[in-house]
């Protein structure tokens, strides 16, 4: 992900000039990343707990990129 926004009028929005929780893409990329590994290693271990853990984490990612989506598109340069 090289840029988080890119208005209608063609200006870019990387990053870093984004304030507040928004951040950086990199704050992004890791969330995703832990939200992964955490995902691969409770599906490895199988077990009832684990299946549960997973349950409760179902969505969260998707919520927290509508989040995040929704923080960028308001944001007023």
């Amino acid at each position: 992900m090289a840029n988080l926004a890119v208005t209608s009028d063609r200006v870019v929005l990387p990053g870093p000039a984004l304030p507040g929780p928004i951040g950086g893409n990199g704050h992004v990329r890791t969330l995703r990343e832990r939200r992964h590994r955490q995902r691969r290693r409770l599906q490895k271990k199988g077990t009832s707990a684990a299946r549960r853990v997973l349950r409760r984490l179902s969505g969260r990612e998707h919520r927290m990129m509508t989040d995040l989506n929704h923080q960028i598109s308001t944001f007023v340069a």
